[in-house]
């Protein structure tokens, strides 16, 4: 027997204890009170000293019935609480099957036929109360019937020969009955039991999996925030490169870096997304958009992609508003778009929308290859890429990690939206977004700065890293754009050493080593300057806590590996926003 098994039947035997127990009690009055009545109907008949023995022996078993039954818990196994239990209820059977032979011969027929009823009144209460453990109920029934047949088929019982045999009848009868009692309880008992451990086997592994999640989490933050520090200097050193004069086998080899370097800036923003949401640190800021406006620099990528493959790009937008979170949204359509020009080899791409019942549906279809029914699932499934016929793996294929639609539906249930998908094997796919209408149209800010983008040559730029390489691309980059970089490691500034200079903004790293943080230093600055001095983080830490601490900053947040023209954008956006507030 298995030690599950095991420890099930010692439950099991713990509940017959509570049972028998219990029934004790609720008959100990009935006990007590049948020897009594039999006083004043059984005593004229029977001999006294026959008589008070047999009382006697009834008010002994009763006393230690009651001393069982409303005693302290009983401190021991309940095997062994069971055994006593049965030798317990067992003088009631000694108590009644004594009384067949003591007093039964003495009685008239009348009492005879009362002794009978308190006979079977005790066998159909033993069969209730007893009966969930055989030995216990035996314990009751053996004595009791053991002599019933020498009293009912004597001469001159007293009883009628079918009588008789009906009440053996109905005794073999109340003990079948029993057994199968025994067995319904002992079978409940077990599937609760068995019940349980499916419980906890699935809190288990529940506590398994949310385990096995908080861990992937945990990599893929620590891993991408390891790996996103070089391949942002990467990033700041091909724009520094790029102005520089080159000879055209090397400006190919450089474009090809490019290419592969960009393909990996996606998929550390695919693993930066993911760790976003895990770490629950997403907040969508809903407004009022004009549905074409808000998805038109998605558009103009999907078209270019689309052009490069031979495929048409058909877009119906116009007129549609939705309630919705600008950013996420795009990134949510750019997703299924990337995704639908990835697995179309030929035909169109279609991104269409409809109002109705106070929702929009958004629909993304494609005349690609389908998704078979058993897959509709797992597409959104982390790290799943379905294989594609002639998947090309040469430098500037379509490839990633397979987290496109898994960020799909988790932004998307952020926002409020729900996601279908509807395909045919070799015809097509189409994925249906509902999105809440909006009510008026809530224009989107559109590059209200690019002018200022090609201006940084003049600024001083404190630079604040504790990675020298990626001090001496910024120096590189920035350099190439006119910009006169003050390069710090952030411990100098955090020992009170601030530059004779006031810079005109700020970039650091959010984690300048094991105890100085990036706001901290910042702080420290606009003190010594006695000047809220522009500032931007920079940082490859998707952890909840600090992420949460820099939304409260007003400071903006680029997560690495950030890609040069957005960094110049947002320099701009602070440039703006500093010459607007003086």
């Amino acid at each position: 027997m298995s030690s599950l098994s095991h420890a099930n039947e010692t439950a099991i035997a713990a509940e017959k204890v509570a049972y028998i127990r219990s029934a004790l009690r609720s008959t100990t009055i009935a006990y007590l009170l049948a020897p009594n009545l039999c006083i004043p109907l059984f005593l004229g008949d029977v001999d006294p000293i026959l008589f008070w023995s047999w009382y006697t022996l009834a008010m002994g078993f009763g006393a230690f019935r009651i001393a069982v039954a409303f005693g302290p818990e009983l401190r021991l196994s309940p095997q062994r609480a069971l055994n006593l239990l049965t030798i317990a209820v067992a003088g009631v059977g000694l108590v009644w099957g004594a009384g067949w032979l003591l007093l039964v011969p003495e009685l008239n027929s009348e009492n005879r036929y009362i002794f009978l009823f308190i006979v079977t009144g005790t066998m159909f209460s033993a069969m209730f109360g007893y009966g969930v453990h055989r030995p216990a109920f035996l314990a009751v029934a053996l004595p009791t019937l053991a002599p019933a047949p020498l009293a009912l088929f004597w001469p001159n019982s007293g009883f009628p020969l079918p009588f008789s045999i009906g009440i053996l009848g109905l005794m073999v009868t109340v003990y079948g009955i029993s057994r199968r009692f025994e067995t319904t309880f002992v079978e409940t008992l077990r599937l609760r039991f068995e019940n349980q451990n499916i419980a906890e086997q699935l809190a288990q592994e529940r506590d398994i999996s949310n385990a096995a999640n908080v861990a992937k989490s945990e990599f893929i933050a620590t891993a991408s925030h390891d790996l996103r520090q070089p391949m942002f200097a990467i990033n700041l050193q091909l724009r520094s490169l790029e102005r520089a004069e080159l000879p055209d086998p090397v400006r190919r080899t450089l474009d090809v870096i490019r290419t592969s370097v960009t393909k990996l800036n996606a998929m550390f923003s695919e693993l930066l997304d993911i760790s976003r949401a895990d770490a629950g640190v997403i907040e969508p800021t809903l407004m009022t958009l004009d549905l074409a406006q808000a998805l038109s620099e998605v558009c103009v990528t999907t078209r270019v992609q689309c052009i490069d493959k031979g495929l048409s790009f058909d877009v119906a937008l116009d007129g549609i508003t939705v309630e919705s979170d600008p950013i996420l949204l795009a990134q949510i359509v750019q997703n299924l778009l990337t995704n639908a020009v990835q697995n179309t080899a030929s035909g169109s791409v279609q991104l269409l929308a409809h109002q109705r019942d106070g929702r929009v549906e958004l629909v993304v279809r494609d005349t690609g290859r389908g998704i078979p029914v058993a897959q509709r699932e797992r597409i959104f499934d982390e790290f799943v890429r379905l294989p594609r016929e002639g998947e090309r793996n040469e430098v500037g294929a379509m490839q990633g990690l397979g987290l496109g639609l898994s960020i799909v539906r988790r932004l998307a249930g952020l926002l409020g939206m729900t996601v279908t998908v509807e395909s045919t094997v070799g015809e097509g796919t189409a994925f249906h977004l509902s999105i809440p209408a909006g009510r008026a149209v809530h224009p989107i800010a559109a590059g209200s700065v690019e002018t200022e983008t090609g201006h940084l040559a003049g600024l001083t730029i404190l630079v604040i890293d504790d990675d020298a390489l990626v001090r001496a691309a910024y120096t590189a980059a920035l350099g190439s754009d006119g910009v006169h970089v003050l390069p710090s490691d952030g411990l100098d500034l955090a020992a009170g050493r601030y530059p004779t200079r006031k810079p005109d903004l700020v970039i650091a790293d959010f984690k300048l080593g094991p105890i100085v943080r990036g706001h901290q230093v910042i702080e420290g600055l606009r003190d010594h300057f006695g000047e809220a001095i522009p500032a931007i983080i920079i940082t490859a830490d998707t952890a909840p806590e600090p992420l949460t601490l820099l939304r409260q900053l007003n400071v903006p947040v680029l997560f690495k590996p950030v890609s040069y023209s957005l960094l110049r954008e947002t320099i701009a956006a602070q440039r703006a926003i500093r010459s607007g507030a003086t």
